[in-house]
């Protein structure tokens, strides 16, 4: 079976993997929109006009579903860890700040240019070269895209650290709800003591139900 010291780095990568796939979705959302905005504005075609955006649409499902998979590992650590006998370490999210900020703007960039593909390939039509998946203006797109990667992944450290704290309040909460559970059980007698009067009469009625009584004189 695994020790607990070693689940932590796993659990905190799952949850860096997690954490880090809904920033990815975010950024690629944020920077379709904003290239299709600013190529309304552009004296260049804008490739987006005139196609449906249905990828838009699945990228949110596929963050929101990250999301509560994160918040999910994020409860059954602390529960994990509430219960065990020797507490596990905290999972350290994001350890490597670089790698993760590069993984976001990478994924970011290669996200925008193939929700675009399916997009476009959904409409039947078909792209005649890589700048059509950034609005029409590769270098346009790719510096959008960069940037709502780079501010998504701020965001998503700063959820990472957010994380770590509630994590240890967690732990806390539910060690002193199971301590508090543990001591109601060992006083069950006294717990019974403190029923309301009208449950302790019904008990001792329907206790007495099925007893005969005294024979009457006749």
């Amino acid at each position: 079976m695994t020790s607990l010291p070693r689940r932590a780095p796993l659990l905190g990568a799952v949850i860096t993997a997690t954490l880090l796939l809904v920033a990815v979705c975010a950024a690629a959302v944020l920077s379709h929109v904003a290239i299709d905005v600013v190529g309304d504005y552009a004296p260049w075609h804008d490739t987006y006009d005139g196609v449906e955006h249905s990828s838009r649409l699945a990228v949110v499902v596929a963050a929101v579903g990250f999301s509560l998979l994160a918040i999910l590992g994020l409860l059954w650590s602390a529960c994990d860890a509430a219960r065990s006998a020797h507490r596990a370490p905290p999972p350290r999210i994001a350890r490597n700040v670089r790698l993760f900020v590069l993984g976001v703007v990478g994924l970011t960039v290669l996200s925008v240019a193939g929700m675009e593909s399916l997009d476009v390939l959904a409409t039947g039509d078909s792209l005649s070269g890589i700048a059509d998946v950034f609005g029409g203006s590769l270098w346009l797109g790719l510096g959008i895209s960069i940037v709502s990667g780079l501010l998504a992944s701020a965001l998503a450290l700063r959820v990472a650290r957010f994380i770590e704290r509630t994590r240890s309040l967690l732990v806390r909460a539910i060690e002193t709800l199971i301590a508090e559970l543990s001591r109601r059980a060992l006083c069950d007698p006294c717990i019974v003591r403190e029923r309301p009067a009208i449950v302790h009469l019904l008990a001792v009625h329907i206790g007495r139900a099925h007893k005969r009584g005294p024979p009457r004189p006749a």
